[in-house]
């Protein structure tokens, strides 16, 4: 896989490390908000010397999305949507901008994935130990330096579908994808991750080619929380015991209306925090918990308008579906540090094209 070094794959580097310090925590805000500022400032320069090269931009797409994310600065004080626009101009003038975020995010992605387990093993990062009882017995679960170990496999998730998208030797990726997943599992017990992995695997194998219901999923997504929710309300029954006592959070967010907003909450001074919970579990809820009803509506019809795109390249469309599954348990899944895909989505929109291959 040859990397040309240009301002472009610099950029993904610098965001992709941006959002990895302030999830990680190990250094302080200043650290992190001073490549958010060298990101900015370069990105600014980039732009102004190739003002005159970046056209064929879907003006009406620009504005509404420099809106909402202006506003989504303002009542959230998240930039994400920014960083997403900032990233969708810059890439949309590359011929081949899907391949080449991807295999940037790859490459990026799997320099922090590595560099953090060898930062652990030497002593430099400690593992979030967490338990869980299986089987009747308390087994301790090992981050390897990240956060949390559901991190640690959202991050080796992402590499996987990086390298499946590269990759045309099916047989030989699934063997090395089921193997190397088995192996983590066992440390990081991050259960979601690993049947997530063999969802995959049967969206690969089974996936219609006509199915055409992708632009949809975020709302089924959606839909699939909320019973989840409803079915959570008691913390003792089986449904939160197989989904560990997510969907009883989902309850909580119901129920107490946090849900029912339009600009969102601040996410540490909501009353999760009482079950020991800053966050949910869920990337649907979270958005709304954190930015609002008016900021998932822009998601959701960023997701149906990008579906049409994405349907075109068969091996996208494989990952869109999954991510969207994965997002009913996790809520890394909308982290433009992680998901490559979201950027192509914009890029899609920012863009028009005429027609796309295939990548099957």
């Amino acid at each position: 896989m040859k990397i040309k070094f240009n301002f472009n794959f610099i950029l993904v580097c610098l965001i992709t490390i941006f959002k990895y310090l302030k999830m990680q925590n190990i250094v302080s805000n200043s650290i992190s908000n001073f490549i958010l500022l060298i990101t900015l400032i370069l990105s600014a320069l980039f732009l102004f010397f190739k003002r005159k090269k970046i056209k064929n931009i879907n003006k009406n797409f620009f504005i509404v999305l420099l809106i909402m994310s202006l506003l989504q600065f303002i009542f959230s004080k998240d930039i994400d949507l920014f960083l997403i626009l900032l990233m969708g101009i810059i890439f949309i003038e590359e011929k081949d901008y899907k391949n080449n975020i991807i295999k940037y995010y790859l490459f990026s992605l799997s320099a922090i994935f590595i560099t953090t387990i060898l930062l652990y093993l030497n002593g430099t990062l400690d593992s979030a130990y967490l338990s869980r009882t299986l089987d009747g017995k308390i087994i301790q679960r090992n981050s390897l330096g990240f956060v949390h170990p559901n991190e640690t496999f959202f991050y080796f998730f992402m590499i996987l579908l990086g390298i499946y998208y590269k990759c045309n030797k099916k047989k030989t990726f699934w063997t090395i994808a089921i193997a190397s997943s088995y192996f983590l599992y066992k440390i990081t017990l991050c259960r979601t991750g690993f049947i997530c992995i063999f969802f995959f695997l049967l969206i690969d194998l089974f996936y219609p080619k006509k199915l055409k219901a992708n632009k949809y999923m975020f709302l089924i997504g959606t839909i699939v929380t909320i019973l989840l929710g409803l079915l959570g309300k008691n913390v003792n029954n089986t449904i939160n015991d197989i989904f560990s006592y997510r969907p009883y959070f989902y309850n909580y967010a119901i129920s107490s209306k946090l849900i029912f907003n339009i600009i969102g909450n601040n996410m540490a001074q909501i009353g999760l925090n009482r079950f020991g919970f800053g966050t949910i579990d869920n990337a649907y809820f979270n958005i709304i918990l954190s930015s609002g009803i008016l900021f998932y509506l822009f998601y959701l019809w960023i997701y149906y308008k990008s579906g049409n795109s994405i349907e075109k390249d068969r091996k996208l469309t494989k990952i869109f579906l999954i991510l969207l599954i994965y997002g009913c348990s996790e809520t890394h899944v909308l982290n433009i540090g992680l998901n490559f895909l979201l950027i192509i989505q914009i890029c899609t929109l920012l863009k028009k094209e005429k027609g796309a291959k295939s990548n099957d």
